[in-house]
């Protein structure tokens, strides 16, 4: 049987001692036992004594449900507010990494083009040096 059944019955036996009490104390003298004023039976006794154990473990329980809840608040907050700290860093490691792909694109941007200049400058190189080439070519064979 879980916790919360045990103090739900626990709970339950409390009240019906204390209706028990209440309907015995509130009989008129021609209903009730015959016993003298202020004189109370043996069932009474065990009933009151139940009822005074059943109170003071119940008060034990309320103070026990109001250690855990505290400690589960106080739990929860730790937790939010750990979480509200990962959330910043996340934020802050999402942003510093934007910037650094923008500024790697710039880069890889400014290289490229550098390569397509680095590139024509080759063809045109060698453009040139192949017309040397042909201009040496013929200068050979006119001085033959």
């Amino acid at each position: 049987m879980s916790k919360a059944n045990l103090k739900f019955k626990e709970c339950i036996w409390v009240i019906l001692c204390i209706y028990i009490i209440l309907l015995n104390g509130c009989k008129s003298l021609s209903e009730a036992p015959t016993t003298g004023l202020g004189v109370v039976d043996e069932e009474e006794l065990k009933v009151l004594k139940e009822a005074e154990r059943l109170e003071a473990r119940l008060e034990a329980l309320r103070i026990e449900v109001r250690i855990q809840a505290e400690t589960s608040y106080k739990k929860l907050s730790d937790l939010q507010a750990a979480k509200e700290g990962v959330e910043k860093d996340f934020a802050d490691t999402k942003n510093e990494l934007e910037g650094k792909i923008k500024s790697l694109l710039g880069k890889v941007t400014a290289l490229e083009s550098k390569l397509s200049d680095t590139e024509a400058r080759a063809a045109e190189t060698k453009a040139q040096q192949e017309l040397y080439t042909l201009k040496i070519d013929n200068l050979k064979q006119e001085e033959e």
